[in-house]
């Protein structure tokens, strides 16, 4: 893992990381992508109900992925709060 939880600049997790932007962003920015989260997430979840598919049973997403979807969405964030 590239974070040392310990360092005192970069410490924590990715996680806290994406709630630290999303809480010191403008709330309009923070807002709006949060917005379009659930919105993709709704797409995926009619989307797989068509499929037949029960995300429960045949999909396993590892915390190396997780991660890269809070840098994604805190790349989003930041590239807008300017």
């Amino acid at each position: 893992m590239f974070f040392d939880e310990n360092d005192p600049f970069f410490g924590g997790s990715v996680e806290d990381k994406f709630y630290d932007v999303i809480f010191h962003a403008s709330r309009a920015l923070a807002q709006k992508e949060i917005n379009a989260m659930i919105e993709r997430i709704a797409k995926y979840e009619v989307l797989m109900e068509r499929a037949n598919i029960d995300p429960t049973q045949y999909l396993e997403i590892d915390e190396e992925s997780i991660n890269d979807y809070y840098i994604q969405y805190m790349g989003n964030i930041l590239s807008n709060n300017e």
